[in-house]
C-alpha cells in the first residue's frame, strides 16, 4: 500500500500463482524424462502450468480523492482490463468469502458493492489471510469515506 494525501495505491503480484505454474511445468519436465515417459500426462501438466502463469493477474488498485474514482487495473500475459468506479456509486466495501466444500477452509478477497447491487471483486483470486483483507477493506473505506458493515465490526 502506498498513500498520499489524495491517492491510495495497492499493487499485487501473483507470486504464488507464478510459483504454482512453474512447479507444474517442472513436474511435466520430470514426467517427460522419467523412465515411464508419460507424454500425455506431461502435456496436461504443461497445459495447466502455462494456463496458470498466463492468467495470473497483476493488479493495481488506485483510489483518487480528487477525481472521486476507484480504479482497478489488471494485466496478465494474455491481456489487460481496466475498470473505473465512481466513489458516489459505491455502497460498501466488503470481504468476500469462499468456503471449500471438502474441508470447510475459507479464502477471502475484497469486493466493492455498488448501489445497484453489483459486486465487483478488487482481487480476482481468493486467498488466505483474513486479517490482510480486513485491513485493506478498512483502509479503502476510511480513504473513500464509507461506513464499516456491522458484521465486520
Amino acid at each position: 500500500m502506498d498513500v498520499s494525501q489524495d491517492k491510495l495505491y495497492y499493487y499485487e503480484k501473483p507470486i504464488f500463482l507464478w510459483v504454482m505454474g512453474l512447479l507444474l511445468l517442472a513436474f511435466a519436465g520430470v514426467m517427460v524424462f522419467s523412465s515411464e515417459r508419460s507424454l500425455f500426462g506431461a502435456g496436461l501438466f504443461t497445459l495447466f502450468g502455462l494456463l496458470v502463469i498466463l492468467n495470473a493477474p497483476i493488479e493495481k488498485i488506485t483510489a483518487d480523492k480528487k477525481e472521486g474514482v476507484l480504479t482497478i487495473s489488471r494485466r496478465t500475459l494474455l491481456g489487460k482490463s481496466y475498470e473505473e468506479i465512481l466513489f458516489e456509486d459505491i455502497k460498501a466495501i466488503n470481504i468476500g468469502v469462499s468456503v471449500d466444500r471438502d474441508d470447510g477452509s475459507k479464502t477471502y478477497r475484497v469486493e466493492v458493492e455498488l448501489k445497484d447491487g453489483t459486486l465487483i471483486p478488487i482481487n480476482k483470486v481468493y486467498s488466505g489471510g483474513y486479517e490482510t483483507f480486513k485491513q485493506r477493506a478498512e483502509e479503502l473505506r476510511n480513504f473513500i469515506g464509507i461506513e464499516q458493515p456491522a458484521e465486520e465490526a
